[in-house]
């Protein structure tokens, strides 16, 4: 099937899809884009060329002609192989690519732009046509030839030392053989779909197409990934399988398409890729919820399941290679107590240290638990699975009862046995360690363990125990706010805020320590790891630990590289509560090859994927109400407690609240009052239906509301209302400004085809125009935009 027309490219010997199947790149030559998979089938370009860089041999090379691309599944990085033809055998090189710019990635190969590729044993293979990842296992193959085509084979690429020593290894897995004991020439293309099977595509030939019998060019293949022979010199083959001649489309504008150049398989993400997390509310409540990393272009979602368990203290999660969701809880855990008068569990608590069974289904019961039974040790902060033997491990910090501290191994029955693999009295007190060259005490207190992928480290998360006395001080440019100050700081002026002086700064540092499963040692890693209470931790795929901060949602939650000790990405809390994160699970057994947080991700906002607080029956009584006003066609888009409304050209978002009173209910098609009225007081309008007994506030809101009120304060000290969409700027000099946000909001800019918006480079929206609409001398209309290029006007009052 033909897509359009023709791509108005001349050079396109590669493609591959993003991680979300939604986008396809492609390469012209050394121009990077993508195909308009909708309409038209065209190449829209991103960037100015891929660029020229120096590789690991010293060779400056431009990237100018990319015979193959691929998405790397394991961990979002994408890839090129640039073909080096004359002078002749010149081997072809590797280079990253930044899909949001299209240029190649600097120093991505230990200090390196590119690496050139030698399969080991067998030089004579110096051409790759084309590269693919395994949505399986993670491993990246590519298909090369000795020149002009000839003789295809498979490789693999080992990039394991890509940041080390800049070196990738090439190894031949065999000669492309087919079933009837033709070598191939000519493969172009290959590409691995979601349950792993390997395909192939074959040109025109290539140098020796005459000698084919029978013919081989333009057929696509199922090829084997591992050996299934030998040549008589002892050369391993792969078995393909032919799968039929790949027929050409009908006439495209009077011209016979054929030599398939490139193919990709849509990979999906799997089902099973997701995280579980919980959050702690007040003291001891507890909600489970999921974490959808890969939602939302890889930004991430989190949805809850279950109910709000109260006071059940779930301190721990972890996933055993069944699949089954196992929870512990913590010394506050009152759950399952008789019924009592007290404000606290007291001597109540009869649930410290069990082990639950939390239901994962997506049914009526999911989030439901069940306990197993205690297992004899108290507080058991942080549960994790060693993928290695698949063991369930927990750590006990000893708060009640049994005041034993150390790692415990928890074989999961009901009720289940529990054994402590090593008691660190030790740690009782304060020890010694060293920090930034000085030695500092430490009373260790563990919250939150994960074993590393090769199941010899448990990490684990504890608090630095060097938090600070703070106090509260009036906001140099808010009235009527303050801020937390470290207690040695001068305070100017008096201000009845000072009777909070002495409150305990909980901003204080948690630090990364390692128990060695073989010494069965415990040493301090990473000192002051993260300025975060953290009792939530989880090791990816890819190496990098996913901290969950306490209270915190500025930080949210983080990537950390325990290797290098260093923060890499960070994924920060929008519109939601879940800011107490006790522990995180990675279901590695399921999802073994993919990761969420990797050096080269972005920092962003993690939304909430709740029941939607509002209606879909209100999105019908708004159509009515803009069909009734002359916008008839508007579409609407709702998410969370934002409207969108799309209408020709316009946009509008707006914030949706319910009006006392009424309760909304479905518009009627024919004969709908339902109209829209503006406030007398604010920005909003009032969505009104007498025949309903509706009526809802829809108030302008604006995109970045952080960075429109960063702007505000360059100008006078500001209040913006984020209820009704209002401003009230109070200029230097005491003149006071009111003014409202216009509700129609232009987009950003993204060019077709970018799996994600550039990364802003402020935090500050800025004024691009203003005018005076009503031409009496004083500006009313300010039009700003925001650090990712939305615009949305600002209408000041005048009286």
């Amino acid at each position: 099937e033909v897509i359009g027309g023709f791509t108005d490219t001349t050079s396109m010997e590669a493609i591959t899809f993003d991680l979300t199947g939604k986008i396809l790149y492609a390469a012209d030559g050394g121009q990077f884009g993508t195909l308009d998979l909708v309409e038209t089938g065209k190449f829209v370009e991103i960037g100015d060329g891929f660029g020229t860089g120096t590789c690991t041999n010293g060779d400056k090379v431009a990237f100018d002609d990319v015979d193959g691309l691929a998405v790397d599944f394991a961990n979002g990085d994408l890839y090129g192989t640039q073909r080096r033809e004359s002078p002749s055998e010149q081997y072809d090189v590797l280079f990253q690519i930044d899909p949001q710019t299209g240029e190649f990635i600097e120093d991505a190969f230990n200090g390196d732009d590119c690496v050139v590729i030698e399969v080991t044993d067998y030089p004579e293979y110096y051409d790759i046509d084309d590269i693919a990842s395994d949505p399986k296992d993670g491993k990246l193959y590519a298909i090369v030839n000795t020149g002009a085509g000839v003789k295809s084979a498979l490789a693999t690429l080992d990039l394991s030392e890509k940041e080390t020593t800049g070196n990738v290894t090439a190894t031949l897995v065999g000669v492309v053989q087919t079933t009837g004991g033709q070598i191939l020439d000519d493969i172009e293309s290959m590409s691995i779909d979601p349950y792993g099977v390997l395909y192939g595509t074959t040109g025109n030939g290539g140098a020796k197409k005459e000698e084919a019998n029978p013919p081989t060019k333009d057929r696509l293949y199922q090829i084997s990934k591992t050996p299934t022979g030998v040549l008589p010199d002892g050369t391993p083959v792969v078995a393909a399988a032919g799968l039929g001649e790949l027929m050409p489309p009908d006439e495209n504008e009077g011209v016979v398409q054929h030599d398939f150049e490139a193919v990709s398989c849509i990979k999906p993400v799997p089902d099973s890729c997701f995280m579980y997390a919980v959050h702690d509310e007040g003291k001891n409540d507890s909600q489970i919820f999921v974490i959808r990393p890969f939602a939302e272009s890889g930004v991430g979602a989190i949805e809850p399941i279950g109910p709000m368990y109260k006071d059940l203290d779930l301190e721990g999660l972890a996933i055993l290679g069944d699949g089954i969701l196992y929870g512990t809880s913590g010394h506050d855990s009152c759950y399952g107590r008789e019924p009592s008068t007290q404000d606290s569990c007291g001597s109540a608590a009869n649930s410290d240290g069990f082990l639950y069974k939390v239901n994962t289904n997506e049914s009526s019961v999911q989030g439901m638990i069940e306990p197993l039974g205690p297992t004899g040790y108290s507080e058991l902060s942080g549960l994790a699975v060693n993928q290695t033997d698949n063991s369930l491990w927990a750590w006990a910090r000893g708060k009640k009862g049994n005041r034993k501290k150390g790692p415990v191994l928890i074989e999961p029955t009901k009720p289940p046995t529990a054994e402590l693999v090593e008691e660190f009295e030790e740690f009782s007190g304060k020890i010694d360690v060293i920090v930034d060259g000085e030695t500092v005490k430490r009373k260790l207190d563990i919250e939150a363990i994960a074993w590393s992928n090769d199941g010899n480290t448990l990490y684990a998360m504890a608090y630095a125990n060097d938090r600070v006395i703070s106090k509260l001080v009036p906001h140099p440019k808010k009235t009527g706010r303050f801020i937390r100050v470290p207690q040695e700081y001068e305070i100017l002026g008096n201000d009845p805020v000072l009777g909070y002086d002495g409150v305990l700064d909980n901003y204080g540092y948690s630090e990364l320590w390692a128990y060695d499963k073989e010494t069965k040692k415990l040493s301090l890693v990473c000192p002051k790891t993260v300025k975060a209470g953290v009792e939530g931790v989880e090791m990816q795929p890819n190496g990098l630990l996913v901290l969950g901060t306490h209270r915190r949602k500025e930080v949210g939650m983080v990537g950390f590289d325990p290797k290098k000790c260093e923060i890499l990405v960070t994924r920060k809390f929008k519109g939601l509560n879940y800011d107490d994160i006790e522990s995180i699970e990675w279901p590695g057994q399921s999802c073994p090859h993919r990761s969420w947080l990797y050096e080269t991700s972005y920092d962003a906002q993690i939304a909430l994927v709740e029941y939607e607080p509002v209606p879909y029956q209100l999105e019908e009584t708004l159509r009515e109400a803009l069909d009734n006003a002359g916008m008839e066609g508007a579409t609407t888009e709702v998410k969370g407690d934002e409207i969108t409304v799309f209408y020709n050209t316009y946009q509008f978002t707006v914030l949706a609240q319910e009006s006392p009173g009424y309760a909304v209910k479905r518009a009627r098609r024919e004969g709908s009052d339902a109209k829209l009225v503006d406030s007398a007081t604010t920005g909003c309008k009032n969505l009104i239906s007498q025949s309903e007994a509706t009526s809802w506030t829809l108030c302008p809101t604006s995109p970045d509301p952080d960075a429109l009120e960063n702007m505000l304060e360059e100008i006078g000290e500001p209040e913006l209302d984020e209820g009704n969409g209002s401003i009230s700027l109070m200029l230097p000099g005491g003149m006071g400004i009111e003014a409202i946000l216009g509700m129609a909001i232009t987009p950003p800019v993204i060019l077709k085809g970018e799996a994600l918006p550039p990364v802003p480079e402020t935090d500050t929206a800025e004024i691009v125009f203003d005018q005076d609409t009503n031409d009496d001398g004083t500006t009313d209309k300010y039009t700003v935009e925001y650090p990712d290029g939305a615009v949305q006007d600002i209408l000041v009052i005048i009286e």
